[in-house]
């Protein structure tokens, strides 16, 4: 018979043996594992460089600023309050500004009233879908419209209207932020000068020329 004063040292070594090896099972193995570089494109995420097309607005892109709007806004108002209505001859042209003829496409910003069917408005002046705002009266063509006031602007500043300015004297930036219109407006001054229809220059909103 043995004494058994080892079987508490053996069981208690046999303890720590299985416990130092569940220890090793549970602790990931790493020293014989391959490594990996880290990829920059997955590790970090990627941003979008800021530049002064991206600080502006998506839906703001191509539009007349608040202020601009107000202040062409009350120009139309005065040209209204003191001339009446605009000539015959101006208001074809702003016709043929907006919506083209047969020669000529229409404007890329002139958009379908979604309030009134058959009528448009200007998508780039910031007056909106309104009836004040709109292009045309297909219900009654001797209606006072948009383009009726004596003094109208227009966002590409196309012929007939108040703010006209030749396609040669406009700038890079505005040619490129209106790049659509500006392209039409070029193929309308040259379609005009082919009829050969004088195009008005710039001008004031009254008639003695007080107001700028």
């Amino acid at each position: 018979m043995g004494c058994g004063c080892n079987k508490g040292k053996s069981t208690g070594g046999s303890k720590r043996a299985n416990s130092n090896l569940k220890q090793n099972e549970s602790t990931p193995k790493i020293q014989n594992e391959p490594s990996f570089p880290t990829i920059p494109q997955l590790s970090t995420p990627v941003s979008r460089p800021v530049t002064e097309d991206s600080e502006e607005p998506e839906s703001q892109k191509g539009k007349v600023s608040f202020g601009d709007k107000v202040k062409n806004f009350g120009k139309a108002v005065v040209s209204r309050a003191t001339q009446g209505k605009a000539d015959d001859k101006l208001v074809k042209l702003r016709v043929l500004s907006c919506h083209g003829d047969d020669e000529v496409v229409s404007c890329p910003y002139r958009k379908p009233s979604n309030v009134r069917e058959g009528f448009f408005y200007c998508d780039a002046c910031g007056c909106g879908d309104k009836p004040r705002a709109f292009l045309n009266n297909p219900d009654n063509p001797d209606a006072y419209t948009k383009l009726h006031y004596p003094w109208v602007s227009c966002p590409v500043r196309m012929p007939g209207f108040g703010d006209y300015k030749p396609y040669a004297e406009e700038t890079p930036e505005d040619i490129e932020k209106y790049k659509e219109g500006m392209e039409r407006k070029k193929l309308v001054e040259i379609v005009l000068k082919e009829r050969g229809e004088e195009i008005p220059p710039a001008y004031s909103p009254t008639k003695n020329g007080d107001s700028e």
